[in-house]
């Protein structure tokens, strides 16, 4: 057998070796040695659990109630259309509380064939091509015509 498959032999049946000392291929050492460590992560720390001597240790380990929380738990509907947050006052309503300016609810003002000519090229061209049979399609034909842009406009 190869040293390889000793040491797995080795380790499934006494378990792994916490003394571990820095590889040398690695550069890593393990600070599973340390008899602090052993404790606080290992078997005998989980014991501190099960005690619940330490309140952090426990709601990290444990997690909280929920209906602590006010949360029925017995409920047919959905819990998180009422649960807004474990620090909420009181539930959530359906639709969100928010307010519009009031610039959203001005129309913007019409558009004038006046205002095409001050348009960039691009733009006329836009709205040439994505507006087919539409006013605005003529306009800016017009428009682009006038430019010295499209003189085959004849043949549209």
């Amino acid at each position: 057998m190869d040293r390889e498959s000793a040491d797995f032999v080795s380790s499934r049946l006494h378990g792994p070796n916490l003394t571990a000392k820095p590889s040398a291929d690695t550069g890593i050492s393990s600070d599973f040695g340390n008899p602090e460590q052993q404790t606080k992560f290992g078997l005998l720390g989980l014991l501190d659990v099960i005690r619940m001597t330490n309140a952090d240790l426990n709601t990290l380990a444990l997690g909280s109630d929920l209906t602590t929380l006010g949360l029925n738990l017995n409920s047919a509907e959905c819990l998180y259309a009422t649960f807004a947050s474990p620090w909420a006052e009181a539930p959530t309503t359906r639709e969100p509380q928010f307010n519009l300016p009031m610039c959203y609810y001005m129309q913007p003002p019409p558009l004038k064939t006046s205002h095409l000519s001050k348009f960039q090229l691009e733009t006329l061209f836009y709205i040439f091509y994505a507006m087919p049979k539409d006013v605005l399609q003529a306009y800016s034909a017009q428009e682009l015509y006038f430019c010295h842009v499209l003189p085959f406009l004849q043949y549209t």
